[in-house]
């Protein structure tokens, strides 16, 4: 079995299909700008493991080629840089910060010795929003409705878009009647008998 994207694309959906329910060891809720450690570990794997990812946002993704030995990246994918092989000795590759519209999704690794083998799948979800961004929020909304309270829209604002409407509504109604009244009287016998001479 080769390598290819398709493949290991084929793989996910297939344990999805047979796993629907993932553990709740490899569920795991983050919140933004937190490290990850995501954990990959193959029973008898071969010198390379190889990690990726698949985005609920966007396509497969290649993180990058580990020995199984001792933490040297063989070969770095696009997006490497995101993340830290500091405890890849453990089989656990780091997230350095994750971003909930780039980082969502499954991740996993494989390995080819004999056979291609594959690790366990770790989904990422955005967590809950708490501490800091909370009270943020919090304080926007409440003075949101301050100023609201506070800062009515006057009688003078509201009647604005009345005395413009009204006279365009009544103007466009002179015009449908018009017309109307035209195609009536070009419609009679008056018009059908002058129209001959």
């Amino acid at each position: 079995i080769k390598k290819t994207p398709g493949a290991l694309f084929c793989f996910i959906l297939f344990h999805q299909s047979i796993h629907p329910n993932l553990s709740e060891s490899q569920k795991l809720k983050v919140n933004d700008k937190s490290p990850v450690d995501i954990t990959c570990k193959i029973q008898g794997s071969g010198p390379t493991v190889v990690w990726f990812r698949v985005p609920d946002k966007s396509n497969l993704e290649y993180i990058a080629s580990l020995s199984s030995v001792n933490p040297t990246v063989k070969k770095e994918g696009p997006v490497f840089h995101f993340f830290s092989t500091e405890k890849i000795s453990a089989h656990i590759l780091v997230l350095k910060a994750f971003n909930r519209s780039a980082d969502a999704g499954l991740y996993s690794c494989l390995s080819q010795n004999r056979e291609m083998m594959f690790g366990g799948v770790t989904r990422l979800q955005p967590g809950e929003v708490t501490g800091l961004h909370k009270n943020l929020i919090l304080i926007l909304i409440s003075r949101w409705n301050y100023s609201k309270q506070h800062n009515p829209v006057s009688v003078g604002q509201m009647q604005c878009s009345v005395l413009i409407l009204a006279p365009l509504a009544g103007v466009c109604g002179l015009l449908l009647l018009t017309l109307l009244c035209t195609v009536l009287y070009c419609n009679s016998e008056y018009c059908y008998y002058y129209s001959y001479y």
